[in-house]
């Protein structure tokens, strides 16, 4: 026989319940999830078709309102520049958060131009 200290005893007995307690909050987790994921699914999907548009607007605008346009003067330029990398840098931040999102639900994550 082997004796157990009765302190050992009371750890296990507090182990085993504090695992079938984060066992129970585990599915209650993610039974919320499977009832929320549609949601944000369907608003992600609906988020990249947005920016999918967004982006050929934005390539479009550089071609015909860009830095690069012939006959402007270069503090235009410039101040263009300044403001096409500001729109670069908030799509490029979308980019990256529906990438991951795509990826979260297990789609193709979608190609722009």
């Amino acid at each position: 026989d082997v004796t157990v200290a009765k302190e050992e005893a009371d750890r296990v007995d507090t182990l085993r319940y504090s695992f079938q307690k984060l066992l129970s909050n585990s599915a209650d987790v993610q039974t919320e999830l499977v009832k929320v994921q549609p949601k944000f699914k369907s608003d992600l999907l609906e988020s990249v078709s947005t920016y999918q548009h967004a982006v050929e607007h934005y390539a479009e605008d550089y071609d015909t309102e860009g830095p690069m346009v012939e006959g402007i003067a270069p503090i235009e330029a410039s101040d263009r520049l300044s403001v096409f990398v500001s729109r670069f840098d908030e799509l490029w931040r979308k980019f990256n958060t529906y990438s991951a999102g795509e990826q979260l639900f297990g789609l193709t994550v979608t190609e722009y131009p």
